[in-house]
This record gives structure tokens, sequence and C-alpha cells, in this order.
């Protein structure tokens, strides 16, 4: 999942984790905290590590670990979000109701430019000029 050839394989690694349990960088930074020391982590306690890396590029060596662990899992299709504390989010009935919609536009919008293009081929020969 390469997004940029010259970036420091570390700094791969954190987007990689973080694109593969569908979490942002800062919760990679957290759980990695949670994992390598054993108890959870405020805010407070990441942010110095994440301006680290977001502006100098440093990443942990706790986070190098548990990024390590989690791409060679992932690799060898073993990877399980949930031991992680990752579950899936539950569709509600907003998000339902809204892909109803999207899909509903969706096919309206496509039905009507079939009937267009039928009705635009049917004014035209195959040489391009008015019947």
């Amino acid at each position: 999942m390469a997004f940029d050839e010259h970036m420091e394989p570390e700094i791969q690694r954190v987007l990689d984790t973080a694109a593969i349990l569908e979490i942002t960088e800062f919760e990679v930074f957290r759980l990695s905290y949670d994992r390598w020391f054993g108890t959870p982590a405020n805010d407070a306690i990441i942010e110095p590590f994440f301006c680290d890396y977001m502006f100098g590029m440093v990443v942990p060596s706790w986070v190098n670990h548990f990024t390590r662990k989690v791409v060679k899992l992932y690799d060898a299709g073993q990877l399980d979000p949930t031991r992680y504390g990752i579950f899936p989010k539950p569709l509600s009935h907003a998000s339902v109701r809204m892909g109803i919609q999207i899909a509903v536009i969706i096919t309206t919008l496509l039905i009507c430019l079939i009937m267009l293009a039928d009705n635009v081929t049917e004014s035209y020969d195959l040489t391009g000029l008015s019947r």
C-alpha cells in the first residue's frame, strides 16, 4: 500500500497500519502505547510523540514494533482487529436510508442518460447527419 515511494519505511508502516485497521494515525500511536506499556494512554501522553512523528518524521520504537506486527499479520492473512479492540461499526438507520437514497438517485440518473442517448441516436444516422 505504498503512498509515496520515497517515504521512510517506518512512516509507511504507520500509514499502512492505520489503513488496514481503519483508524487514525493517532489511534495507531494510542494502541501501540497500550500494547507496549500495558496501560491506556491519554492524549497528553501521546501528543508529544505524535507531534514528533507529524513534524519531524520520528516514529517511536514502540510504534515501530506494533506496526511491524500488524503488517506482518495482515500479510499472512491472520490479522484480527478485534484483538486490538477494533470492532466493525454497526450500520445506523440514517446511513442505510442515505445509501438507499443515493442508489435511487444514481439509478434514476442512469435511466435518464440511457433514454437521452436513445433519443439522440434515433435522430441521427450512422454518418452523424440529421434525418
